[in-house]
This record gives C-alpha cells, structure tokens and sequence, in this order.
C-alpha cells in the first residue's frame, strides 16, 4: 500500500465521521462478505441463513440487552431485507418511539436509510423520505433532528432536499460544516444545471474549509465533474483556485494530510480546468505554482506524489524545476525534524526523476 493510498484512507474517515453514517451496505461488513463470495449453492444458503438470523434479531431482539444495542447489531450485520413489513415496522417504531430515547431513534433513522438505499419500492421509499425529512425540520429531540438530517442528505438529491437541510441548519440540528460538507457531497447527485448553480453558489457564500476538501478530493474524478454544466464547472473551478488549502502558522510544520489536500486542490484545478478550457494540463501548472514564491510546503505536496511530479515536469523548465529543488533543500535545512527530512527527501528524489 503506498502513500498515498494511506492517506487517502485516513481522509475518506476523517469525512465520514459525522453522526449519521452513510447508508448502505458497508464493504466491511457481513453481508457485503457473502456478496463477494462465489455464486455457488452454500454461498446461497449462507446468505439466506444471515438474513434469517438478522430478521429474527430485529423481530424479537435479544434478551437482557437494550433495544438501541440490537439495532446498533442489526446495521452492523446488513442483513435486513427491505420488505414492505420491515419498512412500516422501522417506520411505526420511529413514529411512537419516545422523543427522547433518542438511542434508538438515532438507530432506527440509520436503519430506515439503509432500507431506502436496497428499497426498489417507490412508494416505500417516499414514505421513508418524508418521516426522514419531517424528523430533520420539526423534531423536539435535536440528537434526532441531526441524524435524520444527515441520513436523509445521504439518500441523493431530491427536490425539498436543500430545504430540508437548510432548516436542520437553521434550527442548530447540523452544524456549518454538517450543512456545507454535505452539500458538496451532494452536487455530484445534482442533474438539473440550475439546480448545480445553486448549490455551487451556496458552497461559495459559504466559504467553508471543510465543504471546499470536499469538493477538492471530489473532482479528482472524471465522472464528477463532466457530469457537471459548464456554467456549475466553472462556477467550481473559480472556488476552487481562490481558495488554495492553508498551512499551520509554524513554517516547518506540515503534516499528511495537509500534504493530501493541497495535491487533490492542484491537480482537481488541473483536470477541470483543462476539462473546459481544452488547453493542456501544463498551462493550468504553470499559473497555480510560482517557482519563487509558493509556499516550500506547496511544492513538497505537488513533488511527493508521482502523477503530480508528472505534471510539473510537464510544467516547467529546468531552471525552474532547479529553483523548486532549492527552495525544498532550504526549507528542509530549517528542521531537525526526521518527518520533514523523510518528505523532503521523498520530493526531491521524485524532482531528480522528472528532470531527467
């Protein structure tokens, strides 16, 4: 596993730790075990055995343990069919369920969202989505009120969607980075080009750090972004290029994340840019990075990864790629540090390669 898959890793959970988990099948998870396994007869009857003893887990619980513990164990081992039985039982336990157990309402919302995503029912899945969508705006309960919330946003995009959110906002159930992050997760699932400029243009009052990563680590993907209007890519490029990742006050402080970051914000500026304006990716290269005046810690980030080192051999001129290599060697040359010597000297032998 290298690098970067590591910390892409430590990213991707750093922005799904929020209160309502995505829904759906989780790839770790027991169900999604057996799915991978062979189309054979006792792959089959595997599975059908761990549906039959999710069911009969949710149906009657398990003895001396509390009601939120065994829905907690349910989610965990994905096995609940989406039958209509199993929806209105979720849906009825969410609508008498006491306001303020809110253990075990937080757990059957998660639920009702994982039943909606496996759901071929439209009927079901509206009914899902309305409780979800009253609970987020109206509920007495605020824990309940953030994970209908956040749940409902994972469902897709859906036309009360920002709606929804807004007023979960507006009345202290999610918080800015709750509201802004989940927008930018959502603008992908957004069809309609005037609705894309609404949300693009939501993101950009906003000015969100946490939405912007986001977005960021978002259109590194092809898919994203062309399945974007020109007027929304746009709109993104420009929040995206006005808003370069920081780093720490402390000039020798970096860490990797930080490092992660500003290489997804340089090349998604790259790839979209490129994507409208059709001129060669090294143009874009050329305008964001100043050889003499980014910050060294820019120039370590954009030299440690391979597709990115590419980009700057592409990009500049020995003299340039020369000057790069200066600036990291004197900038390392201010730490003791054995972390900023591995990552300097990680950039500068990725720099070596490209100037050959």
């Amino acid at each position: 596993m290298n690098h970067k898959t590591i910390l892409s890793i430590v990213t991707a959970a750093l922005l799904a730790f929020q209160l309502a988990a995505p829904v759906g099948v989780n790839a770790q998870s027991p169900m999604s075990a057996l799915n991978r396994g062979a189309d054979t007869p006792e792959a089959a009857r595997a599975k059908a055995e761990h549906v039959d003893k999710t069911q009969k887990l949710f149906d009657h619980g398990a003895a001396g343990r509390p009601k939120f513990s065994v829905l907690e164990e349910v989610r965990a081992m994905q096995g609940l069919p989406a039958t209509k039985a199993n929806v209105a039982a979720v849906l009825g336990r969410l609508r008498t369920t006491p306001v303020m157990n809110h253990s075990e309402s937080v757990q059957l919302v998660r639920l009702a969202g994982d039943l909606h995503a496996q759901s071929t029912d439209e009927k079901d899945k509206a009914e899902i989505r309305g409780l979800l969508a009253a609970l987020a705006t109206s509920s007495a309960n605020p824990l309940l009120g953030q994970a209908a919330a956040l749940t409902y946003s994972r469902l897709g995009y859906f036309p009360d969607t920002l709606g929804v959110l807004a007023t979960a906002r507006q009345k202290g159930f999610i918080t800015n980075d709750h509201y802004f992050g989940d927008l930018a997760h959502l603008l992908p699932d957004v069809k309609s080009g005037n609705d894309q400029l609404r949300v693009v243009h939501l993101l950009t009052d906003g000015k969100n750090a946490h939405a912007r990563m986001i977005l960021n680590n978002l259109m590194m993907a092809d898919h994203v972004f062309e399945g974007l209007t020109p007027a929304a890519a746009q709109g993104v490029l420009t929040l995206m290029t006005s808003n370069p990742p920081g780093f720490n006050s402390i000039p020798t402080a970096i860490g990797g994340v930080d490092m992660l970051n500003y290489n997804d914000w340089l090349v998604a500026n790259v790839r979209v840019s490129s994507h409208l304006s059709k001129e060669p990716q090294r143009s874009t290269v050329a305008r964001l990075v100043k050889v003499d005046t980014t910050d060294p810690r820019a120039l370590v980030s954009m030299m440690h990864w391979d597709e990115t080192a590419n980009l700057v051999k592409d990009a500049m001129s020995p003299t340039e790629l020369a000057k790069i290599d200066s600036r990291i060697a004197a900038w390392a040359a201010t730490s003791d540090s054995p972390w900023i010597k591995q990552v300097s000297d990680r950039a500068r032998a990725n720099l070596a390669a490209v100037k050959k």
